[in-house]
This record gives structure tokens, sequence and C-alpha cells, in this order.
């Protein structure tokens, strides 16, 4: 089911109204909240069926019309008391494509809402936008925060919906005889009345706490309502319906293999159920694969249809294969590189932490300290010194570099702010007594030179593949333009770029690539403003990708809109034998 706005936002608000209840009914359970229309509906027929009042009384009780409450009456008769429910508004969404998205969300989690859009037009779906994709994403979960928590709130929601759609069109076959005091309550065909009725009796009880005399009048087991009780703080009213559980038998696919088979069908039209099993390696019975063949209508699609890329590929047929490094971090070919290089910690330093143990220091950001072991498990003094300067390759461990990297991490943007603050937390992390002086810390980097950054870079991105943080099988390549805060950018030749707005601004152009699996960084390299895609791609790619990751490794490349020169698709296509998406 996909929500329309106003059904979206009454289900978003239904949380806040029961604790606001809570708060200022001063009660272990409220059972009414503002804002809900089924209690005064609830409230009507009990007063027109259990006490027997006059429709004209009842109206003016409640300031309504006769005619609603000749309507309530009508669903209460025909549906129970779920026919007393607000009715929900939902957007007109074709069925397959609502499976779709459902699909591709719960078999590749961070895919783009630009593949349920491809695979939907090649399915030949009608009224297919990116919009409605997205608000089918919405309605179960998969928003752009991607929380585990927003998808079961979704998926027990849209359960309870359907729960009372089938509710209704099973009670239709049982209606209420109407203006009968006796069948007001009717437990046996009404199982959500008997929730209400508990909870109604729970929060007018004059011995708070003590539920389980009424618990056990009910026949509901405590454990059971506790359940009911957090659903319903959850969804309001709506916690209380009992869900239907689907009956479905037999085994079902995996989602990853039925989107496989999916794209495998598509673009390969040749492939009948039985080709199919043998072109996938399955191991299973030909009954699974046509039962993906009948439910998406694949055997009418007899011409292949373009799914990845400006150049249309199939999944390469290789084994899958573990992320490959072209050469070991320093951390995994010098595990004990500390040890054996005699490395120190300054003496001024660890007379600071003997110190300690009678005196205290005030620090007010501990970011610093806790970032520090995650510097550690990445080998940055390894990196430094077997890549970096001489000057660098000293006795003891602290150097300019991890200050500079925790000084950035904390959040100082500038070396005046973290000189002239008396926050100590990046020192100490750093290894540091005091903070060092902004000449003394500028002399620390006289002998750094570029060619030291790019080994410095690429070794932190081998060992972020080691750690599993970087698996290099999907990447996407980019230019940004970060705009200079220079007070004199024409004096120290900065070039112009167009920022997001487009105006011309002083800028760098760092090309960035990252995992897009994992959504993390690979690797960052600076340009000039003027420089340009096509011209810095090779160079960029060369020393900074394939130096990392092996090429057999990647199996697709998205690329930017300034990466459209034939050259730079041919050079990723064979360079890589990846699919490549612009």
């Amino acid at each position: 089911m996909v929500f329309s706005d106003s059904t979206w936002d009454y289900f978003s608000l239904r949380p806040f109204k029961v604790r606001a209840a809570l708060a200022q009914s001063g009660l272990d359970f409220p059972f009414r909240y503002e804002g809900e229309s089924f209690f005064q509906a609830y409230e009507a027929m009990h007063l027109l069926w259990a006490k027997r009042q006059a429709q004209r009384n009842i109206a003016q009780i409640f300031a309504i019309s006769p005619k609603t409450l000749k309507e309530w009456q009508l669903r209460f008769v025909n549906n129970g008391t779920l026919g007393l429910l607000p009715e929900l508004s939902y957007l007109t969404v074709d069925p397959q494509l609502e499976d779709l998205v459902l699909l591709i969300k719960s078999a590749r989690r961070h895919e783009c809402a630009s593949l349920a859009l491809r695979l939907a037009e090649a399915l030949q779906i009608p009224n297919v936008s990116l919009d409605l994709i997205h608000q089918i994403q919405r309605c179960y979960g998969y928003g752009q925060r991607l929380d585990k928590k927003d998808i079961e709130y979704f998926y027990e929601l849209q359960h309870i919906l359907k729960s009372v759609q089938r509710y209704k069109r099973k009670n239709a076959l049982r209606p209420r005889k109407a203006h009968l005091k006796k069948t007001f309550i009717d437990f046996d065909h009404d199982p959500f009345q008997q929730k209400l009725e508990l909870f109604k009796a729970i929060s007018e009880s004059p011995k708070k706490r003590q539920v389980r005399p009424i618990l056990k009048q009910f026949g509901i087991h405590p454990n059971r309502f506790y359940e009911l009780k957090n659903r319903y703080m959850t969804y309001g009213i709506w916690g209380l319906i009992d869900l239907i559980q689907s009956n479905k038998t037999g085994e079902k696919i995996s989602s990853e293999l039925e989107l496989q088979i999916i794209e495998e069908r598509l673009m390969k039209p040749n492939l009948s159920a039985i080709k199919m099993i043998s072109h996938l390696k399955l191991k299973c019975s030909r009954a699974h694969v046509q039962k993906v063949y009948c439910k998406w209508k694949l055997s009418q699609f007899k011409k292949p249809i373009a799914l990845r890329g400006v150049i249309s590929q199939s999944i390469p047929e290789h084994v899958e294969k573990a992320p490959l490094l072209s050469k070991q971090s320093c951390r995994a070919m010098f595990p004990n590189l500390i040890a054996t290089a005699n490395l120190k910690v300054h003496r001024s330093f660890v007379d600071l932490i003997n110190s300690l143990a009678y005196r205290k220091i005030a620090i007010s950001n501990p970011g610093a300290l806790i970032i520090a072991s995650f510097l550690e498990q990445l080998g940055v003094v390894e990196a430094l010194h077997t890549y970096g300067p001489e000057s660098y390759r000293a006795s003891e461990i602290t150097n300019g570099i991890i200050v500079n990297v925790l000084r950035i991490i904390v959040g100082f943007p500038t070396i005046s702010d973290f000189t002239m603050n008396s926050d100590r937390s990046v020192a100490l992390a750093a290894g540091l007594s005091i903070n060092p002086t902004k000449s003394r810390f500028y002399d620390m980097f006289d002998h750094l030179r570029f060619h030291h950054l790019q080994k410095l870079r690429n070794d932190s991105s081998r060992r972020a593949v080691e750690l599993g943080i970087i698996e290099g099988k999907s990447i996407a390549i980019d230019y940004h333009c970060d705009s200079s805060d220079s007070r004199f950018p024409r004096a120290k030749s900065f070039s112009k770029s167009p920022d997001k707005n487009g105006d011309m601004v002083y800028a760098h152009r760092p090309q960035i690539i990252w995992d897009s699996m994992t959504n993390s960084i690979i690797n960052i390299a600076y340009c000039e403003g003027a420089s340009r895609a096509p011209s810095a791609l090779y160079r960029f790619c060369e020393q900074n990708l394939f130096n990392i990751i092996d090429p057999d490794v990647i199996t697709e490349i998205y690329a930017d809109s300034e990466y459209t020169d034939e050259k730079q698709l041919v050079y990723l296509m064979i360079r890589s034998e990846a699919d490549v998406t612009i």
C-alpha cells in the first residue's frame, strides 16, 4: 500500500499523540488520545446500542449531523468495530511496480531508484516515475536513512493495514443485528472490540498497576497484553488489531536470485528456464525459475533490452573474488615496525601520563582520544616511517601529520584556532604534552611533498580494504568544487570553477572515487579549478584507483556527467572490463 500525504501525516502523528496523552493524564495507561475520531464514533455506538439513547441527543453530544451518525452505524453493522476506524487514502499504483521496488530494495539495499525505473520500463509497467518509486520506498521504510527500525516499523504498519482489509471482507458476511442491546458486545466475531474493552477497563480501573484480575477476566495472557501495549504506544488504536498471517506454502526463491533472473532474461531473451539454471549454475528445480518467469511475464520479451550503462553488457561470467590488492599496506607488511624500529613516545609525554595518577587535566573534546585508536588501526605511524620524508623517520612516534589529522577531525578549521585553544585533547591523543606553536607546527611540514601524500593516501586506502571498510566491486567517480576560503586567492594563483549554483568562484577541484556499496571514500586528489575530468581521469585512475584495487574485482563503475568523452568510456571499459554507467 502506498500512502497519500494525508495518510502519511496521520500515522506520523500517532506515537506523538499517545505519548502526549500519557504525559498529560498521569495514568499508567491512557486509553484515549486527541485527534482520533475512532473514540468518538465508538462512544456514539455505545450510547446508541448499549444505553439506548436517542439519535438526536447523541448527535448533539458529539456535535455531528444525523447523517454522520447513520454512516457510523452502517459501518459498525457491516464491519464491526473495525468499520469505525477512519477511512484512509492511498495512491493508485500498479501492484507489479510495488513488488518490483520492494524486490530491488530487499536484494540491494543501497541501489538507486534509477534501477527500478529502468526495470519497470523494460517490463512495460505503465505510469512509472521516479517520484512514484520514491513514494513506494518511503512507505516501506526504505528512505534516505535506510534505518533498520524504519523498515521494521513500516513492515508492521503495512501488515496491520492489509489485515484490516481482510477482516472487513471477512466480517461483511456476519453483520450485526442492529438496535439490539445484547449484540453490541460480540467478542466471538469481533476480537478487535475485545482488545478495546480490555484497554478501556484497565484505564478506568481505580487500582493502578493491578491489571492481572482484569486480564484474567478477559482471558488475555500478561505477555500478550504487554505486547499489545507496546504496539499501542507505536501505532495508536491500530496497534490493537490482530495480524492475519499469510498462508504461503512451498520454497521461496531469494530476492537476490529473483532480481538476477529478471535482469538476465531481459538482456538475454534466448534463456529459457532450463537454460537459465545452466547459465547461473543453479541447483534447483525448473519450477522455481518458472515461477519467476510467470510472475513477471518474462516469456513475452523476445528482443534484448539494454539495462546497464551506455554500452550494454551482461553480467561478467567470472567467479566472485575477494578484493585483490596490488600491494599490501604498511601495517600488514610491517606489523611490528614500532618495536623493530625502536620507536618511542616523547619523554615529556611519558612524564605527563605518569603525573595523571595524582593530577587532573580538563579536556573539553574527547573525540581526539577516541579517534586515536582508529588511526592506530589504519597504520599511520607505519606508513609515515615507510613513505614519509626522511625527517619523519626519527626515533619518536609523534609527528605533524598525526596532529593535523586529529586537529581536522576534532573540528579546528585553521591552525590558529588549534594553537590558540586551551583544550589539550588533540595534543594528548597525538602523544604530545602541550599544543605546538604555529611556527613549530609549520616547520614540521617543510620536507613534505605531494608525492609523499600520494603514497600515504594510497596506503590508507589499502588498509581500508584489508579492514573491510572498502569492497571495491561497485565504485563511483566524480568531480567536486571546493570553494577557497583564502583572503587573497588571486595572489595565490587559484583558478576559478563553477560551484553548485553555477557561479564562478575561486576553488580547488577535488576528484573523488568512492565505494558505492559501503558509502566509503576510496581516494581523493585535489586539482586546480581549471582542471577538467577528461584531462585528469587517466592519471587519477592509474595512480589512485588501480594502484589500490585490482581491476578484475571491479564489476560496475558509475561516472558523473563530466566524463562524457568517448575516449574516457572506452578507457574505463577496457581497463576494468566492468559495466560503466554515465
